[in-house]
């Protein structure tokens, strides 16, 4: 009996002994819960700020490119407005001396046709005064052609 007591006491002591070890142990598994949970929300901000920079850095890097290739664009459109200027400049010269010329042209026009006018309007004269000296002479010598008739 004394025997079978003791073993019933070494049962219930190893019982107790065994529940004090998986409470102990449920609690270990309780803080080692807590701890992987505060670990992996710790790594999600982490993860979280570390997105975070890589995207404001990659917008950057982007914008900066952007702005790089918008320059670019921007340089070469400006290029081009300063050849167009050249090349409206050189035709506008073109213009110009052919505009002159044109001028140059019309005055020497002008200066013939008056020239041409007033050697017209001489020969005009000429004419005329050679008409009234002949109608004179043709007038005279009719007279006198009639005059030696009635004598």
């Amino acid at each position: 009996a004394n025997l079978a007591l003791a073993i019933d006491e070494a049962r219930v002591a190893h019982e107790a002994e065994l529940t004090r070890l998986r409470a102990e142990l449920d609690e270990t598994r309780n803080r080692h819960a807590e701890a992987m949970e505060h670990s992996a929300r710790s790594h999600a901000i982490e993860t979280q700020t570390w997105l975070q920079n890589e995207i404001i850095r990659v917008q950057n890097e982007t914008n900066l490119r952007v702005a790089a290739e918008f320059e670019t664009k921007l340089e070469n459109a400006h290029a081009q407005i300063i050849d167009l200027n050249k090349v409206h400049e050189a035709k506008l010269a073109q213009v110009m001396i052919q505009f002159s010329e044109l001028e140059k042209r019309a005055l020497t026009a002008e200066k013939h046709l008056l020239d041409t006018n007033n050697a017209t309007s001489s020969s005009v004269t000429q004419v005329r005064t050679d008409f009234e000296r002949i109608q004179a002479a043709t007038e005279e010598n009719h007279k006198s052609h009639i005059a030696r008739l009635k004598a």
